[in-house]
C-alpha cells in the first residue's frame, strides 16, 4: 500500500526543532566575503596549527591581519591555489610531514579563503536539493575528483533546525563533497542544524580529519528529535511504516556521531534532553569535535574563583562526561596564581600570571603508561611533594628520551592532597613561571618537545558557572575560610589564628563540627554546617560558589 500523503509529510517532517512554526524553507546565500579572514576569528589564532598555518597570510602577500582583512572575496578565491595544492596530498614529504598534519593544512586553508554559503531559518522538505543546485548554478562546487574536495566551498550555518530527514540529506552531501562547516559569530545551530554542522569531516587513506570549525560566541544545540502526529485514529500499517521510518532516522543519527567521531557523552546529552529543551555544548566540548576561534581578550583578566573553576570543570567534563564535585572542594588560588585537582586521579587544572597575561595548562593520565603524565610539570609535582613542595629540589633525570622517576605517590591527586594550599599555590606558580620559560616540555615515548602555554580564554568570562556547583560552599576561598575558622573558634573547636589557609588541623576541625552538629563523617562544608555554626545568614550567601 503507497504512502498516504499526510503520512509522507509527517515523516519528512521528523522533527529535532521548530514544530510549532509553520513550514519555511531555509534561506541559502552567498557571503559577499569569507569572514574567517578578519581579527574577529584569527586575533587569538596559533599560526603554527598545521603545516600550513601562516600561508594564507602569505598566499595574499600580507604579514598581519589588518592586511589580509582587507582583501575582498575575488582575491581570498584567486590566491587560494598559492595556499596550497591538491598535488600535496599524495606527497608525504618522506615521512616530514604526516597526513594529519596535510588534511588540516588544507582545512585551514580552505575556511580561511573559500567562498561562503550560509544557510539560515529553518529547515524544510526540498533544501536538500535547492542546497545542491545553489552550489551548482553559482559554481561553488571545487573538487579535483568525486569525492575528492579538499579546498571546497564553506558551509556556515546559522539555523533553528527543522526536518531531520532533510538535515541528514543535507549532512551526506556535505560529507561526500569535503565542505568545511562553520559556526559564524554569534550563531545559533540547533537540533537538526547539529547533523549538518557535525558531518563536515573528511577521510583519506584511512585517516579521519574534522573540517569543523566555530566562533567561540556561536551555540551547538541539541536534543532528542521527535515527530509531532495530528489526533486521530491510525491504522496499524501507518503506524509500523511511521515506526520504521523513525527507527531509520534515529539509527542514522547514531551512524552519524560514530563516523564523525562525536564523544559518546554529547550524544547521551541529546538523547537525555527533551523535544522541548536543548542542550548546549560548552567551550570546551566544542573543541573537542572542532576547531574553535576565539574572541579577543585571552590572557588579559585575572580569572575569579568560579572563572577558574568554570575552566576546568568544563575541562574535565569535556573529557571525562561529568562534572567532578572535588573541582571546587580542592581549589586553592591567590591574586596571582589557582589549582585544582582530582585526589585518586592524574587530573589536575592550574593557571598563573606570568608577566601581565594569565596562562594556564591541564594535567591528564597520558602516556605509555598509567603512572606517566605527558607534561613534564605534571610529574615535578609528583616529586614536589616529597620535597616539601619545592619543585627546585626536584632535579629531573631527564635525556630527552627518559622519564624522571616516579617518587612515592601512585597517582598526581595522592600527591597534592598531601599539601597545604600554600605549598600547592606555590608549585603551580614554579611550573608556569620558572623551569621552561613561556613553553611547557611535552613528552611520550618517541621523545620531548616545547609546547606554548595557553593563555586563560575570554569565554569564561561569559559563561555560567556549572549549575551542579551552584549552591556548594566554596570552602578553600580564603574569605570564606577565614570566617569559618573563626565560627570554628567561637563554637570550642579550636583551629587557631584563622588566617585563610588550610591544613590538616582545620579539616580535621571540619570533621569535628560535621560529626557534632549533622552526625555526619566529612571533611566538606555544607550550608547547613555554617548554619549550625552560627553564621550569619549573608555571610552564608556569601560563601556559595553561584546562587
Amino acid at each position: 500500500m503507497a504512502l498516504t500523503t499526510w503520512l509522507r509529510r509527517m515523516i519528512a517532517g521528523l522533527a529535532m526543532g521548530c514544530a510549532a512554526q509553520a513550514a519555511q524553507s531555509a534561506d541559502i546565500s552567498l557571503l559577499d566575503r569569507n569572514p574567517v579572514m578578519s581579527r574577529e576569528y584569527l586575533s587569538e589564532w596559533n599560526w603554527s596549527l598545521g603545516i600550513r598555518g601562516r600561508q594564507p597570510l602569505e598566499a595574499l602577500g600580507c604579514e598581519s591581519l589588518n592586511c589580509s582583512s582587507k582583501r575582498s572575496q575575488t582575491e581570498l578565491t584567486r590566491a587560494r591555489p598559492q595556499a596550497g595544492t591538491p598535488q600535496d596530498l599524495f606527497r608525504n614529504l618522506g615521512g616530514a610531514v604526516g597526513m594529519w598534519d596535510i588534511l588540516d593544512g588544507t582545512a585551514n586553508a580552505a575556511v580561511m579563503m573559500s567562498p561562503v554559503v550560509k544557510i539560515s531559518g529553518q529547515i524544510e522538505v526540498g533544501d536538500a536539493e535547492k542546497l545542491k543546485a545553489f552550489i551548482e548554478d553559482n559554481g561553488l562546487m571545487n573538487c579535483g575528483t568525486p569525492g575528492f574536495c579538499p579546498y571546497n566551498t564553506v558551509i556556515a550555518l546559522d539555523s533553528p533546525g527543522g526536518s531531520l530527514v532533510e538535515a541528514l540529506q543535507i549532512a551526506e552531501f556535505v560529507r561526500e563533497h569535503n565542505f568545511p562547516t562553520l559556526l559564524p559569530s554569534g550563531a545559533r545551530c540547533e537540533s537538526a542544524c547539529s547533523m549538518i554542522f557535525l558531518s563536515g569531516y573528511t577521510t583519506y587513506e584511512g585517516v579521519f580529519h574534522p573540517r569543523r570549525f566555530a566562533h567561540d560566541t556561536a551555540k551547538l544545540g541539541l536534543h532528542t528529535p521527535y515527530l509531532s502526529l495530528p489526533p486521530r485514529d491510525y491504522s496499524a500499517e501507518e503506524v509500523d511504516k511511521v515506526q520504521r521510518i523513525i527507527n531509520t532516522s534515529l539509527n542514522n543519527v547514531v551512524e552519524l556521531f560514530s563516523s564523525a567521531q562525536v564523544d559518546l557523552h554529547i550524544l547521551k546529552e541529546m538523547y537525555e534532553t527533551p523535544a522541548s529543551g536543548m542542550y548546549y555544548l560548552t567551550v570546551p566540548e566544542m573543541e573537542s569535535v572542532a576547531t574553535v576561534f576565539h574572541s579577543t581578550g585571552a590572557g588579559g583578566f585575572t580569572p575569579t574563583r568560579a572563572e577558574a573553576l568554570t575552566l576546568c570543570a568544563e575541562d574535565y567534563k569535556s573529557r571525562y562526561g561529568r562534572y567532578e564535585p572535588q573541582l571546587l572542594r580542592r581549589m586553592a588560588s591567590s591574586e596571582d596564581v589557582f589549582i585544582t585537582y582530582v585526589p585518586r586521579s592524574d587530573y589536575a587544572c592550574y593557571g598563573a600570571k606570568r608577566g601581565t597575561s594569565w596562562v594556564y595548562e591541564i594535567c591528564t593520565p597520558q602516556g605509555g603508561r598509567p603512572d606517566i603524565a605527558v607534561r613534564v610539570p605534571c610529574q615535578l609535582f609528583r616529586c614536589a611533594s616529597d620535597f616539601e613542595g619545592m619543585l627546585k629540589d626536584c632535579n629531573p633525570k631527564w635525556t630527552g628520551q627518559e622519564h624522571i622517576d616516579v617518587f612515592n605517590n601512585d597517582n598526581l591527586g595522592d600527591a597534592l592532597q598531601t599539601m597545604r594550599n600554600s605549598k600547592l599555590l606555590q608549585i603551580a606558580r614554579d611550573a608556569l613561571t620558572d623551569p621552561y620559560g613561556e613553553s611547557t616540555l611535552v613528552c611520550d615515548d618517541s621523545g620531548c618537545l616545547y609546547s606554548v602555554l595557553p593563555q586563560i580564554p575570554a569565554w569564561v568570562r561569559s559563561a555560567q558557572v556549572p549549575a551542579s556547583y551552584c549552591g556548594e560552599v566554596d570552602m578553600r576561598s580564603p574569605t570564606n575560610l577565614q570566617k569559618l575558622q573563626k565560627a570554628l573558634n567561637d563554637n570550642g573547636i579550636n583551629v587557631g589564628t584563622p588566617d585563610g589557609s588550610i591544613g590538616p588541623k582545620t579539616l580535621g576541625a571540619i570533621g569535628t563540627a560535621n560529626q557534632r552538629y549533622l552526625g555526619k563523617d566529612s571533611q566538606w562544608v555544607e550550608p547547613a554546617l555554617l548554619q549550625a555554626l552560627g553564621m550569619a545568614q549573608n555571610d552564608i550567601s556569601a560563601s556559595l560558589i553561584c546562587k
